[in-house]
Parts: structure tokens; sequence; C-alpha cells
């Protein structure tokens, strides 16, 4: 059997064989590839490979070293712990490189096992990769060559990647000193500057999205809480507000940020907003870096004992190996320290503030929310609510966990805020508590009010490419259609700085107003394979084109439906040949409602106290 891991088939010539007898670690490179694909296997096969992931990181925490667990191994100061908060059980697949790797072993696993195999060989240039083969075959008497290919080194000479070279305890003061620089003219503030209400709400967000005209103007507004400010103000619920700062084009700076927000604090009389950075004192950083130091030799012995583990399953033991990165740095890398500030940060607002309140935030699966509910449940115990600001894709796995057998050593809201059918079903899936999810509107969308209402223009033929988060995302999705640049738009993703000269150069026009401002100017949008916009746009009715990347999963909120198409490097695409494909359940797939309903009833069963 033959594993190609190619970016090009061309890197072999003649002497690639893409017959059904082997395996292309990636997507098919075209039609001609009879090749096994282990993306479309993984995505044949999702719920039973994505259960086998989900169910053994949840359980890895159980192993034990020594005479405790993992678990009990990352106990900090005996109320919190630091498992949930490590890159590990996040489950990220935009910060944790090696998952979809992870996922195609389990693949390779199954398919092997129905297959009578002596003897792999690998073409390809990742090294990681080979390693995880070779222990496999190790395990399974299979006799494994390869041969390396020079791909091309994209290594550049920047600040990041000299950073990522250090040693961890180096990175973790490189982040300290950058993080101190970054917020050296924020005012500090403590608790006594929150004015303390009883049945409030205090919501942790983050600080971006945001409509400028209204911040300039005094007013907040973010694109992915809508109107629930006005909402709960309308009703005379008091809101206090703590961001994340995420540096923007709209605000560069911290001290910008905290500015704007001191404004709107000025004219609110029942919202209040912070940074979240601005309770971030020197007594918080040097409690946090001695424990962090105390801890980062701890981890050392816990990283020995893992690696000396015995799995009964081989593909455990491979994903450990291929993840090993990302349980360093959580361990006792950068990542334990931002995580250590966050217990420290909550800590200290939350023991100050009356117990009368109930909790909302931005539920993404990131791991300051596990510092933010495990010190909720200490200090406060509310009621708390996680709100996932859009749909609920089914492979991004930070949402999922196995919650019927994991509420030991995770921690959970009370209540799912779940907007869509969508959401709601792949929660389900995955044995969430359908008493736990609580319908509401999609904030981000129902403040507009515009689905299935949108006027027609004179310019809707026009087509337009939004641009990712990663970058390299980015520059694929313009390669792909730099030959139609001339007839093509192009709107840079909000939180980034992309190179916008390289896209005027390649031909194509740009334009960087918000997405529900620019709708009905355009009638086919292409979108990468991961954001949200792709349900946005199919739900106003247009033509969606989602790109993927031939290493990657279909991450599309719209994976599954058969709503949108789907293109590739390879793909020739026909704009005029394009039809919308409509689905009768389409108006399900998010709750929306300008008036919002079921947000009213949340609020008044919470006010009446019938929300157990």
């Amino acid at each position: 059997m033959i594993i190609y891991d190619l970016s090009d088939p061309e890197l072999l010539g003649n002497k690639i064989s893409l017959t059904k007898d082997n395996i292309n670690w990636n997507r098919p490179f075209g039609n001609d590839d009879k090749t096994l694909s282990l993306i479309n296997y993984i995505e044949n096969n999702s719920i039973n490979i994505k259960k086998k992931y989900v169910s053994f990181i949840n359980n890895f925490c159980k192993y034990k070293l020594n005479k405790k667990t993992l678990f009990q191994s990352l106990t900090y100061k005996k109320n919190y712990n630091l498992w949930p908060m490590t890159q590990f059980s996040e489950k990220s697949d935009y910060k944790s490189k090696q998952i979809i790797n992870s996922l195609k072993m389990i693949s390779l696993h199954e398919i092997l096992k129905k297959r009578s195999v002596n003897t792999i060989v690998y073409y390809g240039s990742n090294k990681k990769t080979l390693n995880a083969l070779s222990i496999y075959c190790e395990n399974e008497k299979i006799k494994l060559s390869y041969k390396l290919l020079d791909q091309k080194f994209n290594f550049k000479i920047s600040l990041n990647n000299l950073y990522s070279c250090l040693p961890n305890i180096l990175q973790s003061l490189v982040w300290i000193v950058n993080f101190l620089i970054r917020n050296i003219r924020l005012k500090k503030k403590n608790v006594s500057n929150i004015k303390n209400f009883n049945n409030s709400f205090f919501i942790f967000s983050n600080f971006v999205h945001l409509n400028m005209n209204n911040i300039r103007a005094g007013n907040f507004f973010s694109y992915q809480w809508g109107n629930l400010n006005k909402l709960l103000a309308k009703k005379k619920i008091t809101s206090i507000w703590f961001h994340h700062f995420i540096k923007s084009p709209d605000f560069l700076s911290s001290k910008n940020g905290s500015d704007s927000l001191n404004k709107i604090n000025s004219k609110s009389k029942f919202e209040q907003h912070f940074l979240i950075s601005e309770f971030v004192n020197f007594k918080i950083i040097f409690k946090s870096l001695k424990n962090y130091l105390i801890f980062y030799f701890k981890s050392y012995f816990i990283l020995s004992k893992i690696n000396n583990l015995k799995f009964k399953n081989p593909i455990e033991k491979i994903i450990i190996k291929l993840q090993q990165d990302d349980i360093t740095t959580s361990l006792c890398g950068s990542l334990l320290l931002q995580n250590i500030i966050y217990i420290e940060v909550f800590n200290e607002i939350l023991t100050k503030i009356s117990k009368e309140n109930s909790l909302m935030y931005l539920m993404e699966g990131q791991p300051w929310e596990q510092a933010l509910l495990q010190n909720w449940k200490i200090h406060q115990g509310g009621k708390s609510f996680g709100y996932p600001h859009t749909s609920v894709n089914f492979w991004h796995l930070n949402y999922f966990e196995n919650f019927s057998s994991i509420k030991k050593s995770k921690s959970f809201p009370e209540y799912f805020l779940i907007s869509g059918d969508l959401a709601a079903n792949n929660l389900l899936q995955f044995n969430l508590n359908k008493n736990k999810i609580i319908p509401v509107e999609n904030l981000r969308y129902s403040f507009q009010n515009k689905f299935f209402k949108i006027k027609k223009s004179k310019n809707e033929k026009k087509v337009i490419i939004l641009g990712d988060y990663e970058d390299i995302t980015t520059s694929r999705l313009i390669k792909v259609f730099k030959k139609n640049s001339s007839n093509l738009y192009f709107k840079p993703y909000p939180a980034k700085h992309f190179e916008l000269g390289y896209i005027k150069q390649k031909g194509f026009k740009i334009i960087a107003k918000p997405l529900d401002e620019i709708m009905n100017l355009f009638e086919t949008f292409i979108v990468s394979r991961s954001t949200a916009a792709s349900l946005e746009c199919y739900m106003n009715d247009k033509k969606v084109l989602v790109f993927l990347e031939s290493e990657f999963l279909n991450t599309s909120p719209m994976f599954g439906t058969n709503t949108v198409q789907y293109i590739d490097k390879n793909s020739i695409v026909n704009f005029k040949k394009l039809k919308f494909l409509k689905n009768k359940n389409s108006r399900k797939l998010l709750y929306i409602d300008n008036n919002l309903k079921r947000w009213n009833i949340l609020l008044k069963k919470l006010n009446e106290k019938k929300i157990r």
C-alpha cells in the first residue's frame, strides 16, 4: 500500500499510482484520482470518527500517573483545575494543527483493520506524520518504507517564528513582558469601580466585531450580541460587561478601547463596560508568575509520566505523540501562565461582588471560559448561561464533549442558549441533556430583521470573496480566483491585517464594509471552509461557494445540509450556471426574530425565578 501525503501529484511525476489500493492522506487530486481519500473517509464516517476522538480526549485525564490521575495532578490551589484549560482538552483545530492528523490516523486504523497489508510506502514531507506511521507500523507488525519529498519550505524569519523557537519558560517571560507593554497606558481598575447591583447580568465577551458608528457616539453595539443590551436596559436589568481586548483595525491598542468604553459608561444608566485587562494589576502578575514557576517544575514530572503511559490502543499513543507540543505548552509554556492569570483575575472580580447575579458569556470552548466557570461556581452560584453567537459547526470540536460522562472533569454552564436547529442537533448527538438547551434568537442576525426580505439590486450579479481569519487560507482563495480578479470583489476578515496591497495588485476590488451592509450588492459569495458567513449568505438566498482546502476537513456550518456548493483548488467555476440550493427547513437553521420573543421569555422566567 502507498500513502500519498502531497500538495501536488506532479512532485512524483509518472511514478504516482492513483489506484483504489492506495491512500491519499488528503483530498483527491482530481477526477482521475481513484485512491481512498482519508479526508473523504472521515467526512463519510463523521459521527463515528468524531466520537472516537472526543471520547479519547475526555477520558485521557483519567489515566493514572502513580497514585493520582492526570486530572488530579493538575489541581491548582485546591479549588481549581488546569486540565480543562489545556489546548489538548480544548480541541480547537485553529490552535492545534495536529488534530486533523489524529483524525486521519483513527481513520487509517479503521481502514487497515479491513485489509491485509504487509507493507506501507509513505511519500510526503511531514515528519510528524511519518513518525506517527512508524509507531503504528511497529505496533501492527507492518513494514514501513518512505521517501521524504522536498516540498516548498515556507519558513520565514519573523518575530512569531523566532518566538516559537524559544524554550517554554522564555516564551512565557516574553509573553508577560509583551502583555505589560501593550497595556502600559491602561488605567488599572479594581472591583470598587463596578457599581454593585443585585440581580444583574454579568456578561463576558470579546471586544471585536463592533459597530464603530455607535461606539463613536457613545453607544455600545456588538454584532455578536445585537440588541441584547438595549433589551436588558428596556427591562431595567443592569448588565455589567467584561471584554477580552482583541487588536483590530478599529482598535489598535487597549487604551483606545478603554477610552471608548469609558465614554459609553458615562452615558449608560443600565450597563457598564470594562476590559478584563484593566483588572490585571501588578499583584496579580507577581502572584501568577510565582505560581507559574512552581507549576512549571512540577509539570516536567507530569510530562515524563505521560510519555511513559501504556495504551491498549496504538492510536491513543500516536495522538499523544502528534499533539505533544499542545500538551507541553499548556503545562509549562505561555498558555499555562495565561490560564493562571485568567484564574486569578476572575477570582479577584467575582469574590468582591454581590451574589444575586446571573452569568452569561460568549461560548466558544476557550480556556478562559473554564477559568470563569470554575470561579463562578466557587464564588457566586447564580444561574450561568453559555451563548454561542453563531451556529455550532459539526467539526468545531471545541464545542463537543461526551456530556454524559465528563461532568466531573470539565465545567459547563447550567444552560446552553442555542439559536438554531443546526446547533441543537449537533450538540444532542453528544448526549447533551435537552433540558439544558434554551432556544433563543440569534442576536448576531436578528437585529437586522433582514432575512428573506432583501431588495434586489441592479448590481446583484456581482461576485465577492470573503477573507478568512487564517492568512494562508485567504492566500489560497486569491490564488484560485486570480484569473477572474477583474470581475471579483474582496472583503477582508474584520479582525485581521491581511496585506491589502497584495490583493489590489492581483486586480481584485476591495470592499471593507460590514457584511450586512453589502449583502444586497452581490449574488454569489465565495467563502472559506469554516466561516459562519456561509450560513448568513445562504439565509439571504445567496449562491454560496465554500472553498475546501486539500489537507483540512469541511468545517463549514453547512456541513451535511446539502445547501451550498463546494469547490477546491482544481475546480473550474462557471458563475453564470450556479444555482441557489433551496432547503425547506432553512428558516430553522437559525432562529431569527427582531422582536426577540424567545429572549423576552427567558428574561421573564429568570425574573420570576422560574428557571431552576
